[in-house]
């Protein structure tokens, strides 16, 4: 199915490819966890995800993939390498310890702005990253699987900390690892008989001088959101990534992008890919009828200024098509609504860039009593 009905995006899976899975001659090709090797020459030094290539807003997942040989073998084999741009910042011919000693670093200069008991909760992240991919490895036997996972961390550290409507957010991972001596699920002989757990988790830090907007209730949802899909991950398939990034902190309005990836076999993994919205005013889940007034016919409006915002990114497709992503597909924060990228990129289809509604493009929907809507409030915290 080319489309779908719920909120389905990419989070991409990404693979270091060694000689198991390609020609000699294409052994040291590297998907550098920006997106697709055939979608395009990607840089390292780009940063949240956006890709060189035709694919614009791709979030990847760090440290997906490891031994799984067999996934797409013959698509990762087909095509790019890095630019030669790229190739002196993080070069593909590195030892699992050196770039042990580089994620060190580079995680230590990230951690920079962080106070003390962030950059400690940093330091305690990477250790368990450590050792999970340490007995991840181990298990499957693939001498390529530590550094894959090493270049997959190492290529995200930049985006791992970031700023939100004035705070400042850092990263930490949830790992786990299970193992058994013949396939549970009587899948794939072949294989190596593990499931492995990914989440990357947002945390704000909190200097003495202001409250953290995660504190409290909101905290607790988004967590229920997370805790409800990690519970499944051994029934989801060999591997359940889960990255969990912040996109509104202001006065008014929490929003967080859950971006999922289960594979559990076969040609690609299957992605979901959710929003989480929350009224900080009631200290609930944002509604639709917190935003648009009754009998405004807001979905029609919103539908027709997306399909047009799309431009040729939209040809193709019907009203119902897209009109999941005006209903259930959208993040509010202080300047509007973002209507989220989606669509499977690891399927190779192009994906729909992000679309950014500002409140004075939603007027005619909203209504009189939404807060935080003018420009002058805008951005608050």
């Amino acid at each position: 199915m080319r489309r779908s009905k719920s909120p389905v995006l990419a989070a991409v899976m990404v693979r270091y490819v060694s000689a198991t899975a390609c020609p000699l001659s294409e052994e040291k090709l590297v998907d550098t966890g920006l997106g697709w090797p055939w979608a395009g020459v990607w840089s390292m030094q780009a940063r949240r995800g956006v890709a060189t290539g035709r694919w614009p807003a791709t979030r990847y997942l760090p440290g997906i993939g490891g031994c799984r040989r067999g996934l797409l073998a013959g698509l990762l084999c087909s095509a790019a390498t890095l630019t030669d741009a790229a190739a002196p910042q993080i070069p593909v011919n590195l030892t699992a310890p050196q770039l042990r000693v580089r994620i060190d670093d580079a995680s230590a200069a990230a951690a920079k702005p962080l106070s003390q008991g962030a950059r400690a909760g940093r330091e305690r992240s990477l250790a368990r990253f450590y050792e999970a991919t340490a007995g991840l490895c181990g298990v499957a036997g693939d001498k390529t699987c530590l550094q894959n996972e090493y270049y997959n961390y190492l290529a995200h550290i930049p985006d791992s900390v970031y700023r939100v409507d004035g705070h400042v957010v850092y990263e930490t991972g949830v790992y786990g690892l299970l193992w058994a001596d013949d396939s549970l699920q009587q899948q794939d002989p072949e294989r190596p008989f593990t499931w492995d757990l990914r989440v990357t988790w947002p945390r704000v830090d909190e200097p003495a001088d202001r409250s953290n907007p995660m504190s409290g209730p909101v905290g607790y949802a988004l967590a229920e959101e997370a805790h409800a899909r990690m519970s499944g991950w051994v029934k989801a398939g060999w591997t359940l990534a889960l990255d969990v990034r912040l996109e509104g902190l202001g006065s008014c309005y929490i929003s967080a992008r859950m971006t999922s990836l289960a594979y559990g076999g076969g040609a690609h993994p299957y992605e979901l890919f959710e929003v989480f919205n929350w009224l900080r005013s009631a200290n609930r889940r944002l509604t639709h009828a917190d935003l648009f007034h009754d009998g405004s016919n807001w979905q029609r409006g919103i539908l027709s200024l997306y399909r047009q915002r799309l431009g040729a990114s939209a040809d193709g497709l019907s009203d119902d098509d897209l009109a999941p992503w005006v209903d259930h597909g959208y993040l509010v924060t202080s300047s509007g609504i973002t209507l989220i990228s989606h669509e499977g990129l690891s399927r190779a289809a192009a994906g729909l860039p992000d679309v950014v509604l500002t409140w004075a493009d939603l007027r005619p929907w909203l209504s009189a009593s939404v807060p935080c809507t003018e420009p002058s409030r805008a951005g608050g915290s």
